[in-house]
């Protein structure tokens, strides 16, 4: 059995440096991503839901039930697009 001699202790020691500064690394570019989504959803969805409500005020009779307020907060603008569609079509 070879004798574990400082060279490899330090060489390994440079590698677990190494391994934990890349895994640090990742961890704040996943954060900054979930950061950035959840940003991004927070704004569609207010944005749908001041679009309902200027929807409400010029006229057009949108379904103010808890069902559709749900799905404009949850999905945003996409819900409010889907919600007018079937409203117009007369499915609502």
């Amino acid at each position: 059995m070879a004798a574990v001699t400082t060279g490899m202790l330090l060489i390994s020691g440079m590698v677990f440096l190494v391994a934990v500064v890349v895994f640090i690394w990742a961890l704040f570019k996943i954060i900054r991503n979930i950061q950035f989504i959840i940003q991004s959803l927070l704004i569609n969805s207010m944005v749908g839901l001041i679009g309902v409500l200027l929807l409400s005020l010029i006229g057009i009779n949108f379904p103010l039930t808890i069902g559709t307020i749900c799905a404009v907060a949850l999905f945003g603008i996409p819900a409010m697009g889907t919600i007018l569609l079937l409203m117009f079509s007369g499915m609502i």
